[in-house]
């Protein structure tokens, strides 16, 4: 989920039933010793089942009910659609982290469905990993250096557009995005469309309009 603190509850499990009592879903904090409150990463799994075929089918029931409820819910999830593993360990790595933690098997924690045996029992190992553009202090002041009282922006809505547009780098990609769409409005002079150009627009709005 997107921060922290989405669901409440000091306990790091829950388990509960599933088509009328038939089958029992374990749902975690993403990683062991966390509660719920202090989590933003979680798991739902379940089993074990008599077949890859048929793991892979309750696995996909049960990404749909939590698709189900994010859309009735207007909560955002990221159930990993349609994205690559987040990373992969060597068979090799695999072997050093599994002797570490004293474990026979280690399977790569990703968002997304995971179908693996329930023997030997597996440890899931994920990284946290927070990317960082940086630059020397000194080039910094190098470069303000080069560009002090060199230059002059053309118009005030050109100074606008790049105040607007170093604001951007504070907001969420959403945000960020309308704040770019603004930046480019602000130095879009209007066009007086000729008579043609608008009665084409006015008949592709009829064409698209849907019945009340």
């Amino acid at each position: 989920m997107p921060v922290e603190g989405s669901l409440t509850g000091d306990h790091e499990f829950i388990e509960f039933a599933v088509l009328n009592g038939q089958e029992i879903l374990k749902f975690s904090a993403g990683y062991v010793g966390d509660s719920f409150a202090k989590s933003k990463r979680f798991s739902l799994s379940g089993g074990a089942f008599r077949t890859v075929d048929e793991a892979q089918s309750r696995a996909s029931a049960a990404r749909l009910a939590l698709l189900m409820w994010s859309v009735r819910n207007h909560r955002g999830i990221d159930l990993g659609q349609d994205s690559l593993k987040g990373f992969a360990i060597s068979e090799y790595g695999k072997q050093l982290i599994a002797e570490q933690f004293e474990t026979e098997a280690v399977i790569e924690d990703h968002l997304g469905i995971t179908v693996y045996p329930e023997n030997p029992q597996p440890r899931f190992i994920g990284l946290n990993i927070e990317g960082r553009l940086s630059r020397p202090a000194q080039l910094f002041a190098d470069d303000i250096s080069k560009l002090y009282g060199r230059y002059k922006l053309q118009t005030e809505k050109v100074d606008l557009a790049a105040g607007i547009y170093a604001k951007s780098h504070f907001r969420d990609n959403i945000s960020r995005f309308l704040l770019l769409f603004i930046t480019l409005e602000t130095l879009i002079a209007p066009v007086a469309l000729s008579m043609s150009t608008r009665e084409h627009v006015d008949r592709l709005a009829e064409l698209t309009m849907l019945p009340n």
